[in-house]
């Protein structure tokens, strides 16, 4: 959302005339600014992201090279953001290098690779970023993948973003990470 302050002195907000949830606030006071439909549920989409790369500062270290599994990411919806040129099976990059593609890119088979790294599996990343969102006081907030595609269950609330983003900011290095804008990954093997 933009504020704009037009002549008169009073300040509106662009872009809530199509919304069809919104919660604004001021940070430092915590002081409602406004809200419409604040905790209605909807699919939180790339916003899974924001917490797949807060999980995954918080658990991995940013050195780690990690190994593209491409038999982990076949399943995604077509359509798919996926990295360009497309991670190959075998290819090594950096964690920094995969949470910077995600970031960037919106790559989803950078995502599945990061979760698979930091949690293991898929399944014990969702889980993690189940956990987190509960640490950050979210109530009505529920994954159940890690991109945001495909699946109508997959939950969040525009009041719950507002708590993701607030607790994710805590952490500098995702400050950085979504400061970025622009970032060249090195040569692979």
């Amino acid at each position: 959302f933009e504020a704009q302050e037009p002549l008169g002195g009073s300040t509106r907000l662009i872009g809530l005339e199509t919304a069809v949830s919104a919660y604004v606030y001021e940070r430092n006071t915590g002081t409602l600014v406004y809200a419409f439909n604040p905790d209605m549920k909807m699919q939180p989409g790339t916003f899974t992201k924001l917490v797949v790369a807060a999980v995954a500062l918080e658990n991995g270290n940013l050195d780690d090279v990690v190994t593209v599994n491409s038999m982990s990411y076949r399943s995604l919806p077509g359509g798919a953001v996926t990295a360009k040129p497309y991670l190959k099976e075998g290819e090594e990059l950096t964690l920094r290098d995969l949470l910077h593609l995600m970031v960037l890119t919106w790559a989803n088979d950078a995502t599945i690779t990061v979760a698979e790294h930091i949690g293991g599996s898929q399944e014990n990343f969702i889980r993690m970023m189940n956990d987190w969102v509960k640490a950050a006081g979210c109530t009505d907030t529920t994954f159940l993948n890690c991109h945001g595609l495909g699946s109508t269950e997959q939950r969040t609330t525009a009041r719950d973003l507002a708590r993701i983003v607030e607790y994710a900011c805590k952490d500098s290095k995702f400050r950085e990470l979504f400061g970025t804008n622009a970032y060249t990954v090195p040569a692979t093997n």
